[in-house]
Order: structure tokens, then C-alpha cells, then sequence
């Protein structure tokens, strides 16, 4: 499958004027189109029942995908066309969009779209497989990898892909489902003053061909029962949503025959009880397994009560009946995967050993003269809880501490061979650590103190963090924000730093780098390095900052290139980047013009920032200075497989400054911005050719799916 920039871009909106409009009666219809009824070759400005088509326009054919959609014919976009329904439906809170996408192309999800703020969502696929939306609660676009239980989602493969779509206008939000797994619920509107179904578009861009099958628009979904059930509790996901996205608007009380609890929990009084008309009554509901709380109540479908936002594990209801009708009450429990301590059990060590996988223990403030042994995937949740004695985790366990500010261990903590112990946005002390064979302290956001040693940051671990440099996994970022002033570069062998020499400091420049205020300060004659782990990457992209008191006076000797080195760079007396490329005569390639022989920006102020991509699957690279371009394809200089080490020289004219290490498997910020960063100006920056082709001169235009 080819790799394009934009392609297969979902959206529904408002209605635009000029635009075919197909009147749908509440509740009396849903609309259906499998386009077989026609002939093929039928233009589908032609075939009428509310579609239109603009620009290359599209036509019914046989789109031959190996996997094809139920029968053989489908909608087929050309390049740069529209094709829009008027799917007009007024009245109705909940509508389900369905539709099959067949793509020759897949967005590219570091690409940033645009943004319809007419549509109530926009969505596709990436060029990974993955569903790829746009989220207006971070303002951002969104691959999803994960379904909505944090399990990881194995990308669409197939030419042909189901994409289902929820949109509740009541609430304003939408869930996504891919292949029936939901992937994304609650999802705010882009455009929140939209109230009813209004229109269905799609849109292709520059290249590819994009197919439209299956498109069904409807308050119901046909099979709903039989779809997929991921959390297993026995009703499938799509009926959930209905159930808890406000779908039942009609309900309006009835009399109680019988009562109904699902596993987990008890209902009371128990059997069937007719209430007369006018009359009311208390029915109670408790929670009867560790960690499950009630989740809602529910009455012929729709919800009566919902307990979402408290996780409380019993309650009451009073029913009081208007209408003289048979009603089931159904009382839901979920698992909240919580234990609260005091609460569920009254110590730590109580909880872990009623602990499901998976489970969260949230721990009240306080002493816990405790020695725990976690032997389960559990998450420990809390602010403040002082005086444990220890904590070991198990063999193979992955075990997570999250929010705290202050979690005191007295004594040891180990971890077991194979295991994980994950310190997520907090601060943890302990009195000793010991990690055996396989095992890592992983640390995100968070504050570890180990015999009075204290470091901030994203960081791990592992059995030889005391001891040898580690070699630091692909992401790889480091502002020396986490160090303390003065500390050397050969005490930070835990975060894959080492130096020649201890005068290799973390330092506070009188001129700083963008957004930073510590660097790394290189005497004259020093040097640093890092390790990285990149194998199993053919491209990785190094952002570094650079400041030199002198710059070299000349180059360094080409023999100095021979025998390891991928790439080799320096910024020379006359600020111009200058790199290595064996196609150049004398081997040194001052950059004086861009990848397009424009003239090249010289380094600006005391920074430059240093940018390059290198492709191990092509053995070439490319290079930038302050985020231009200067050059591509320069073949790297030995046999070099995958990314092992950076390494930075002070140099003989004077001390040297590095700040904002980034080794990265995506295009760094700021290289996507502005006309500088598209030199072939052909609306597709540069970073993002040169990784997805190798050149600016191969890359593609990609072709746009839509719907609206």
C-alpha cells in the first residue's frame, strides 16, 4: 500500500447552500446505499437519491480490492472530487454513520489537515492503518492505537475498512469504531451547534483513487446485538453506546413486574413486584465483588440513573410509576478496577491480595508500616503515604505508582527479573533500589530519590544504572532541565551520557537556548556522548542545539570520517553548516545554498539549530539548519546499519555549548512551519517528503477522503 499525504478523511456536518439535500422522516427511515443497482461507469451525479458529485467527479465501478465490501460494486472517487448526500434528519438525538472505505492511500498522520469547522467530526485512516481523527479537546489530530480500554488496536490492513460512527446531538460528542473495535467515545463536536444530521461528503485530494461502499445513516444499527464485545460483559459495545450516550429519549416510567442485576451485584427487594399506577418503590442495590461499583440503572434500554461520575458500590432507587405498563428494571455493575484503602480493605497488602489485573488501589493519606509484594498488574493511586517498609515486584509483573507526591519507602525496593515498576507523574523515595536481569524503573514525568540521590524527568532504569552508560531507547529526548547546575556528564550514565572529561558539565549559558535555560558546557578538547538503542529503525531524525564561542577555523581531517561515523557536520568560521558528502570534491560540502541552490540562511544569533535525517534503508541523509533544507540524499559515509551513538566535540578554538537533544522517529516541531520548510512549494513540507521519500523531488501529492 502506497503511502500518500491526504487520504480517507471522514466528516459530517452542517448543510452548505447549494448542496443536494434527501429529506429522511424521523424515526420513519434510514438510508442505505450499496451502489449495485447501477450500471457501471454510472456517474454519480446521475444516479440520484441525494448524491452529487463536483470536480474529477466519481463513478460506480468495481473497485478490485482484494477484501471487497459486501457485492462488487462501490462509489469511486477520482482525484480532487466531492461527493456529497443531503441525509437531512431532523429531529433525531442519535445517528449512526456507517460506511466502508476502500483507499488506494492513507493519510499521513504527522501531516496536519484542515480543520471543517461546519463538520461535527472529521476522521480517516493514517498511513499506518490506524483511524486518525481530529479531537477538538486538545485541538489536535489523533492516531489511534488503542481502544478505549488502553488495548493496543492492530492497524487496518485491508484495502477495504469499516468505519462506524456515533453522533449524539444531544450531548455534542461521537464515538468511533474501526472493524466494530471502538476506538474513541466521547468526543466533542467540532462544531457544537450542530443539533441535527444534515449532510454526508466525501472528498478526495491529488492522488489515488478512494472507494465509498456500504454508507448507511440511521437512528438504528442493524446487528447491533452480534457485534463485537470487547470487555466481555456480555452486551456488545454498540449497544452499549446507545444505552449510555442518551439514546432512549421516550422513556417515561412504567409499572415494575420484575427486577434484574447483572454479575457483580444484588438487587432488593427481589422478584417481581407489580407497583399500582401512582405508586412508588425503594429498590436497593449492592456491590458484591471487590472492585466493582454501580455503574447504572437502567429501564426498558434507556438509562434512568447513571452513577458514572461517583464510584460508589451501593445505592437506592425509587421508582415511581405514571403508566400502567410492564417495566424490568436492570441494574448494571461495572469493574472500576478501584480498591480503596481504607474502604474495599483496610491496608495496602489486603487489597493487592484481592486484586484483579489491571486493578487501581487508591490509598488515603497516611502510615503504612507495610512490606508489599506486588504480584499482579496493579496500579497504585494516592497523594501522600510515608513509612513503608519495602516493595518488591514480582517476576514478569509490571507494577505502576501514579499522582503521588510524596510515597516513602524506608527500606529496599527491587525489582524482579522481567519485571516493570512505573513511576508515573510523582515523587517517590527509596531507601535502597535493586532491579535484577531484565528488569527497569521506568519513570515518566516523574521524581525518583535513591540514597539521597534525587533525579527529575522521563527516564529508566535498568540492572546497570549505578554502574555503566545505558543505552537510552528510541524516543530519545534531553534539555538538561532534569540536572543539577555543575553536574558532569560522566555522572549521568544512567540517561546514556558519557564525556571525555569531567570538566563536561551541565551549565547555565549567559545566552540561552529557545525555551531552555540549562546546556551542556564543552571545554576546548572535550567530548560527549550519547547512547541509543536504533536498531530495528531505517529512519531517525537528530535535533540538537549548537553554540560555539569560535567556530572551526577549518575542517577536520577526512580520514577522521573513515571507520564508523553514519554522518559527520560543523559549523564553520563563516556560519554555514558543513557536511561530509563523498560526492563532492575534497569531501566537505559547505552548505552556502539550499537543496533548491537558493541562497542558504547563515546561522542566526549564538544558536543554530542542527537538524538531520538519516535513512538507513536508502544509506542517505539530509540536512538543516534552523529548519531549511540545505541537503538531501547525501550518502552516508560507511556501513553503517542503525543509529548507536551522538557524539559532540568542543573543538581546539574555544568552548562549545549543547542543548535539546532529540533523537526521534517523527519530523521535530517546527520543521512542517512556514514557506521556508517547503522549498518545491508544493504544499508539503520538506521534513515530511524527505521521510516518507527520501527526496523533495519523489515525494507525491496525496489525495484527500472525506466525509462530512
Amino acid at each position: 500500500m502506497n503511502a500518500f499525504n491526504k487520504t480517507g478523511l471522514l466528516r459530517v456536518g452542517l448543510a452548505l447552500s447549494g448542496w443536494l439535500a434527501l429529506s429522511i422522516p424521523a424515526l420513519a427511515g434510514q438510508f442505505y446505499e450499496d451502489f449495485q443497482g447501477y450500471v457501471p461507469g454510472t456517474n454519480v451525479n446521475a444516479i440520484g437519491g441525494g448524491w452529487g458529485a463536483w470536480g474529477a467527479g466519481a463513478v460506480v465501478t468495481n473497485m478490485d480490492f482484494t477484501n471487497a465490501a459486501a457485492g462488487n460494486l462501490a462509489a469511486v472517487l477520482q482525484p480532487e472530487s466531492t461527493v456529497t448526500n443531503g441525509a437531512n434528519v431532523a429531529g433525531e438525538p442519535v445517528m449512526w454513520t456507517e460506511c466502508w472505505l476502500g483507499e488506494s492511500n492513507h493519510i499521513v498522520a504527522t501531516y496536519d489537515l484542515g480543520v471543517d469547522t461546519n463538520a461535527v467530526f472529521m476522521a480517516g485512516l493514517s498511513t499506518n492503518g490506524y483511524l486518525y481523527l481530529y479531537n477538538p479537546g486538545p485541538g489536535s489530530w489523533e492516531e489511534c492505537r488503542t481502544d478505549v480500554w488502553n488495548h493496543a488496536v492492530s492497524p487496518a490492513t485491508d484495502l477495504w475498512t469499516r468505519v462506524t460512527v456515533l453522533q449524539n446531538f444531544t450531548n455534542h460528542q461521537a464515538a468511533f469504531l474501526v472493524n466494530d473495535h471502538l476506538v474513541r467515545q466521547q468526543i466533542r463536536f467540532i462544531n457544537t451547534n450542530v443539533t441535527g444530521y444534515s449532510r454526508f461528503r466525501a472528498d478526495s485530494g491529488t492522488a489515488g483513487e478512494s472507494g465509498l461502499d456500504n454508507v448507511l445513516i440511521s437512528n438504528a444499527l442493524p446487528n447491533a446485538s452480534s457485534r463485537l464485545d470487547a470487555d466481555g460483559d456480555g452486551r456488545s459495545d454498540v449497544l452499549e453506546l446507545l444505552l449510555y450516550e442518551g439514546s432512549a429519549t421516550n422513556w417515561n416510567g412504567v409499572a415494575v413486574t420484575g427486577r434484574v442485576a447483572t454479575a457483580h451485584g444484588t438487587v432488593t427487594p427481589s422478584g417481581g413486584l407489580l407497583v399500582p399506577l401512582d405508586g412508588a418503590t425503594n429498590f436497593n442495590y449492592q456491590a458484591t465483588s471487590p472492585g466493582y461499583v454501580l455503574d447504572r440503572v437502567l429501564t426498558n434500554g434507556g438509562t434512568a440513573v447513571s452513577y458514572a461520575a461517583s464510584p460508589v458500590t451501593s445505592g437506592s432507587f425509587t421508582w415511581s410509576n405514571i403508566v400502567a405498563e410492564e417495566s424490568v428494571f436492570e441494574v448494571q455493575f461495572r469493574y472500576d478496577g478501584a480498591l480503596y484503602v481504607p474502604g474495599n480493605a483496610d491496608s495496602i497488602t489486603g487489597a493487592l491480595a484481592v486484586a484483579e489485573s489491571g486493578a487501581r488501589i487508591v490509598i488515603a493519606d497516611g502510615s503504612y508500616a507495610e512490606s508489599l509484594a506486588i504480584s499482579n498488574n496493579v496500579t497504585l493511586i494516592g497523594t501522600n503515604v510515608s513509612d513503608l517498609v519495602s516493595i518488591t515486584v514480582v517476576t514478569g509483573v509490571t507494577a505502576t505508582v501514579s499522582g503521588f507526591t510524596d510515597l516513602g519507602v524506608s527500606g529496599a525496593v527491587t525489582v524482579g527479573s522481567n519485571a516493570t515498576l512505573v513511576v508515573t507523574n510523582g515523587t517517590v523515595s527509596f531507601g535502597s533500589l535493586s532491579i535484577a536481569a531484565g528488569g527497569s524503573l521506568r519513570v515518566t514525568n516523574g521524581t525518583v530519590t535513591v540514597n539521597g540521590a534525587t533525579v527529575s524527568g522521563t527516564f529508566t532504569y535498568d540492572q546497570d544504572w549505578d554502574a555503566a552508560v545505558k543505552v537510552m531507547p528510541i524516543n530519545f529526548t534531553d534539555g538538561f532541565e532534569a540536572y543539577g547546575v555543575g553536574s558532569p556528564l560522566t555522572a549521568l550514565k544512567a540517561f546514556g551520557w558519557s564525556a571525555s572529561d569531567a570538566g563536561v558539565v551541565v551549565a547555565v549559558p549567559t545566552i540561552k537556548a529557545p525555551s531552555s535555560t540549562n546546556a551542556v558546557l564543552l571545554p576546548v578538547n572535550t567530548i560527549v556522548s550519547n547512547r541509543v538503542d536504533g536498531a530495528g529503525f531505517n529512519g531517525l531524525w537528530t535535533d540538537v542545539y549548537l553554540r560555539e564561542t569560535n567556530h572551526v577555523a577549518e575542517p577536520p581531517d577526512v580520514a577522521a570520517t573513515n571507520g564508523g561515523p553514519a554522518v559527520v557536520a560543523y559549523i564553520g568560521t563563516n556560519g554555514y553548516l558543513t557536511v561530509f558528502n563523498r560526492g563532492v570534491v575534497g569531501g566537505w560540502d559547505v552548505c552556502s545554498n539550499d537543496a533548491r541552490n537558493g541562497s542558504a540562511p547563515k546561522a542566526t544569533g549564538d544558536w543554530a539549530r542542527v537538524t538531520w535525517f538519516i535513512d538507513f534503508a536508502r544509506t542517505n541523509a539530509a540536512f538543516f539548519l534552523d529548519g531549511h533544507l540545505l541537503r538531501e540524499q547525501v550518502p552516508l559515509i560507511g556501513s553503517v546499519t542503525h543509529y548507536s551513538s551522538l557524539r559532540a566535540d568542543g573543538g581546539s578554538a574555544g568552548a562549545a555549548y549543547l542543548d535539546s537533544v532529540r533523537i526521534w522517529t517523527n519530523v521535530p516541531t517546527g520543521l512542517a512551519d512556514g514557506a521556508e520548510g517547503d522549498l518545491d512549494q508544493d504544499g508539503i513540507a520538506d521534513a515530511q517528503e524527505i521521510q516518507q521519500s527520501g527526496s523533495i523531488a519523489l515525494y507525491p501529492r496525496g489525495s484527500v477522503f472525506k466525509i462530512r
